[in-house]
């Protein structure tokens, strides 16, 4: 079955001596993997397309129950990590997410919107320096794509008594749930966040 696509590239893997396989989220289809024949050689039109983090276009054959398609043609919207418009810290947020989502994601799993985080998050990197600002984003691209899985972390009410946390408390980070100052400390690595602090991770989504 042919499938035309608006995708983001989130890995490749080289397949033999000239071909990819590629791994695309897209707006219709969410994350699938298909194999770029010949796209690693010399004269391949399909190569210079195939960079991770690349926006595209896609054109695709996948077959119902099979785990691979085959591209058949695509054409680039955005670069959004080559150019040397980011610096390190940007790169390496980039990739983090594009990586998250590969792992996170299964074979057919996403949403439209989901193509538009990406966008803006990539987008957002490129606007700026530094590496406060590339965790930023990085965190709050992690903290929307928990909300749309359904996962997200509640990070206003107390896990331990249900009311309201306004001043402070507890953050448990492997369970990523708050505790209120009044319920106490629940695990010994368990980080103390005042209001200020609270006011910034409700802000990351």
């Amino acid at each position: 079955m042919i499938h035309r696509d608006h995708a983001i590239l989130l890995r490749r893997i080289a397949l033999g001596e000239t071909s990819w396989i590629v791994s695309l989220l897209g707006v219709q289809n969410g994350r699938v993997r298909l194999v770029a024949r010949g796209a690693r050689a010399p004269r391949s039109r399909l190569g210079g397309c195939l960079e991770v983090g690349n926006e595209l276009d896609v054109v695709f054959d996948l077959r119902p129950g099979r785990d691979l398609g085959y591209v058949r043609e695509a054409s680039l919207r955005k670069n959004h990590l080559g150019g040397g418009r980011l610096d390190l810290a940007a790169m390496g947020a980039g990739f983090g997410i594009l990586e998250i989502l590969e792992r996170a994601l299964p074979e057919g799993g996403g949403e439209a919107g989901l193509v538009d985080d990406v966008r803006g998050a990539l987008g957002a990197l490129g606007e700026g320096r530094g590496r406060a600002r590339a965790l930023l984003i990085l965190y709050a691209f992690e903290k929307r794509l928990l909300d749309r899985l359904g996962v997200g972390p509640d990070w206003d009410l107390c896990a331990g008594c249900g009311r309201a946390v306004t001043t402070g408390g507890w953050l448990d980070i492997r369970a990523g749930t708050l505790h209120c100052r009044a319920c106490g400390r629940p695990t010994p690595g368990c980080r103390a966040v005042g209001a200020e602090t609270l006011v910034l991770m409700r802000g990351l989504g």
